[in-house]
C-alpha cells in the first residue's frame, strides 16, 4: 500500500510526505502500469505500440538521471534527461520512463516490458 498521507484527502502534508509518496510510486511504477494495462485491455492484444522520446535540459547539478552529452535543445553545459512514452494504437499512454542522456538504448528498455503484448512497435526519436 502507498504511504498513508494523501494530498487529495486534505490532510496537512509536508514536502517529505510528497517525496515519500513519489518514492513509493517510483518503486511500484512497473507493477502499477502493468496492472492498469491488463485492467484496461484484458486479453485483447494491441495491434501496435507507438513510442517516442524527448529530452529536456536541467538547471542545477543535483539530479540522479541528469547527464552531460549531446543536447537537442542546444544548451551547452547543461545536464539533460530523456523521457520515453509508450502508447497503444489509440494513443492511450501505457508507460513512461526517464533515462539518462543515452538515447539509443531507451527503445529497448521501455518497449521490452510490453514487446510480447503487441504485434508491432513504431518508434521515433
Amino acid at each position: 500500500m502507498p504511504p498513508a498521507t494523501c494530498w487529495a484527502s486534505g490532510a496537512a502534508s509536508t514536502k517529505n510526505d510528497l517525496y515519500e509518496n513519489l518514492s513509493w510510486l517510483c518503486q511500484h511504477q512497473e507493477q502499477i502500469e502493468l496492472r492498469l494495462f491488463a485492467a484496461r485491455r484484458g486479453q485483447r492484444k494491441p495491434e501496435l505500440f507507438l513510442y517516442d522520446v524527448t529530452s529536456s535540459y536541467l538547471e542545477g547539478e543535483d539530479n540522479a538521471f541528469g547527464a552531460y552529452g549531446y543536447n537537442r535543445d542546444g544548451k551547452k553545459g547543461k545536464k539533460q534527461i530523456v523521457i520515453g512514452l509508450l502508447c497503444d494504437e489509440d494513443g492511450t499512454p501505457v508507460s513512461t520512463e526517464v533515462f539518462p542522456r543515452q538515447i539509443p538504448k531507451t527503445r529497448r528498455l521501455l518497449a521490452r516490458r510490453y514487446a510480447r503484448r503487441a504485434s508491432a512497435l513504431a518508434a521515433s526519436g
